[in-house]
């Protein structure tokens, strides 16, 4: 019998987080003592690896994304809906150009300016918006 009270030849069991050690106890007390801090520097280790790092998160585009460009040719584009709304054709299509010149890639303008000119009877104009909003 060992002073600790366990039969010699026993075996301690450690786990921490799915990890088990198996120490099996000897009559040699400086055996036994390096084979408990093995086990403990073990379940300490385990302990210090870090989770798997998560994909980072997109992150949320907001207006102070946007270039100087793209912002200008969004309240442009705004107006032009309105004026398209109300009946006045022609100055929506003033500010859906100007929106096309501050922001070339405006594919929304492109297709706001492709119902103005099939409100305005203009088939072939229409038909070349709307497949550039389509690009």
């Amino acid at each position: 019998m060992s002073p600790h009270g366990r039969p010699e030849g026993e075996s301690l069991n450690a786990k921490h987080e799915g990890t088990s050690v198996r120490i099996n106890v000897s009559r040699q007390p400086r055996l036994r003592l390096k084979l408990a801090l093995a086990a403990t520097l073990l379940l300490l280790g385990a302990c210090a690896t870090p989770p798997a790092a998560a994909p980072p998160a997109r992150d949320v585009s907001t207006v102070s994304d946007q270039s100087e460009g793209e912002r200008r040719a969004r309240l442009r584009l705004e107006l032009a809906s309105g004026y398209f709304t109300r009946g006045q054709t022609a100055t929506a299509l003033d500010e859906v150009k100007v929106a096309l010149v501050a922001w070339p890639e405006f594919t929304e303008a492109y297709n706001l300016r492709g119902l103005i000119y099939a409100s305005m009877g203009e088939t072939n104009l229409a038909t070349e918006s709307f497949k550039r909003a389509l690009q």
